[in-house]
């Protein structure tokens, strides 16, 4: 009004989503129904998945493209041994604005019957 006007500032601040998963580091598939299956938690949509189980001497045992299809601690439907295992998991998410990105991660899990 009457030639005067007003101004201000508005601060965006814009917080990248974090991937939320969880990787447990030992499993019992004993069937009592309590950490039968390795696997990961997430409450993330995940686009593409891989997970991949090596034994001690880097030969692949189980192999999934299902981030809900877990290890049962089996090979060729063969129960393995009690040890140390070793996993490789490869994903694509998409965050909050759309922006794809690929992962990879690896690590070890404890088999304990």
């Amino acid at each position: 009004q009457n030639n005067c006007y007003t101004s201000d500032t508005i601060q965006f601040v814009l917080c990248e989503p974090n991937l939320n998963i969880w990787i447990p580091n030992a499993f019992t598939p004993n069937d009592d129904g309590i950490n039968d299956i390795f696997n990961i938690e997430t409450i993330n949509k995940l686009q593409e998945f891989r997970m991949y189980i090596f034994n001690r001497w880097g030969q692949l045992i189980f192999e999934s493209n299902n981030q809900n299809k877990g290890w049962d601690g089996k090979c060729d439907g063969t129960s393995v041994q009690e040890g140390v295992y070793f996993w490789k998991m490869e994903y694509i998410w998409a965050d909050s604005y759309g922006i794809c990105k690929n992962e990879k991660r690896n690590g070890n899990v404890t088999l304990v019957k």
